[in-house]
């Protein structure tokens, strides 16, 4: 395969696209990492707008895509994208880049202070890739997972 392996997913809900239903998911453990199904479901909405708003080709036979990455950038595609890997009906998968508009900001440690979230909202999960893993400011400290 050349994408990480998808070892379990969280379903997210399903799109018309080019006249076919297709099901989004979200990646919540891969080859190289897991995740917490509350991060996977905080990323639904700039996934859905992405997969919506993408108008390269998708893979023949196309079923189901699942957002293997959250929002970043790579060496290999400088663009704010997420990596998804579209399934076909066989369960082969092929690795699309889905650009998205920014949406938030990663925040360095000293601008820690500068950071507001209602303790009412739903926590935003960030992926630190430096750290390798997802943490949201609770207004006081960061959280990981």
């Amino acid at each position: 395969m050349s994408y990480n392996q998808i070892i379990k997913k969280k379903m997210l809900g399903a799109i018309n696209k080019g006249g076919k239903q297709i099901v989004l998911s979200a990646a919540t453990e891969t080859s190289h990492w897991t995740r917490p199904e509350v991060a996977a479901e905080a990323i639904k909405p700039t996934f859905e707008q992405a997969v919506q708003e993408y108008t390269g080709p998708l893979p023949n036979d196309t079923t189901e895509i699942c957002a293997r990455e959250n929002d970043h950038t790579s060496k290999a595609d400088s663009r704010d994208h997420i990596s998804g890997v579209c399934f076909d009906s066989k369960g082969g998968g092929t690795t699309v880049h889905f650009p998205v508009k920014k949406t938030h900001q990663s925040y360095h440690t000293s601008q820690q202070a500068s950071v507001q979230q209602s303790s009412s909202a739903s926590p935003q999960w960030v992926w630190d890739a430096n750290a390798k893993r997802y943490r949201y400011w609770n207004g006081r400290e960061w959280i990981w997972q």
